[in-house]
């Protein structure tokens, strides 16, 4: 068999060949020959070319793609991932060096829910104030996070006067309000969105992603915000992390 120029990886041994596939991939995506948002060729194609079979390429995508690097795209194929971010949820911030662009989907005041009751102290049928904007990381073009913010109205009057809604609610409370949000409590869990929220997200209704629930307090232990976020899992990574 004439020798392999195009792979040098194969020349290793005592490796798995779906190992040494993933590394000759990682390399392309690495050099930027395959750049973000590139897509694979065919898989018969891409098996020739790498002169194995299409289960140990497949294996080898499969390897990729739980490493996120790749991801797969029902019926358009595989693509090469974007970046990823992450974010500390003890802080319950992204870093502003990531970008912190919203975009308003709605403004509205409603008759609290009753899950809002409990949760921020209002008594039933008080007029609460719905935030709802999308999120976007860095040039992005691609919403990666969808929330959704309660407060009393009472708490924040005149807010679509006062902040400028692609900026950051908290620097509004603090600078413009001058309250003060000193500690948060979160609930994470896995969930499919809604039709809706999967055309804003622009992902399938299969699509895996975070609902991080949480309640920020104000002086005294006081519940002032409920936010609702739905984190799209393939361009944000939540750490967690415990502070003493």
């Amino acid at each position: 068999m004439a020798e392999r120029k195009t792979m040098p990886v194969l020349e290793k041994r005592g490796v798995s060949l779906y190992l040494l596939i993933s590394e000759h991939i990682l390399e392309k995506i690495k050099s930027k020959q395959w750049p973000e948002g590139f897509k694979l060729p065919a898989e018969p194609a891409l098996a020739k070319e790498f002169e194995v079979s299409r289960f140990t390429l497949r294996q080898a995508v499969a390897d990729l793609v739980g490493r996120g690097y790749l991801v797969k795209k029902r019926g358009l194929g595989t693509f090469v991932s974007q970046p990823t971010f992450e974010g500390n949820f003890i802080k319950s911030f992204f870093p502003v060096d990531l970008g912190d662009l919203h975009k308003l989907i709605s403004l509205r005041k409603i008759t609290a829910p009753s899950f809002l009751e409990k949760k921020l102290v209002v008594p039933m049928g008080h007029i609460v104030t719905e935030l709802y904007r999308a999120r976007y990381i860095r040039n992005d073009k691609t919403p990666a996070i969808l929330e959704k913010t309660y407060f009393s109205s009472d708490l924040l009057p005149e807010i679509e006067k006062k902040m400028d809604m692609s900026g950051r609610l908290f620097d509004c409370m603090i600078n413009t309000y001058g309250i003060p949000l000193e500690r948060s409590r979160s609930v994470i869990e896995a969930v499919l969105p809604e039709k809706k929220e999967a055309e804003i997200l622009m992902c399938t209704l299969n699509h895996p992603l975070l609902m991080m629930t949480r309640i920020f307090f104000t002086t005294g232990s006081k519940p002032v915000l409920l936010t609702k976020s739905l984190v799209r899992t393939d361009k944000c990574r939540l750490s967690m992390e415990d502070e003493k």
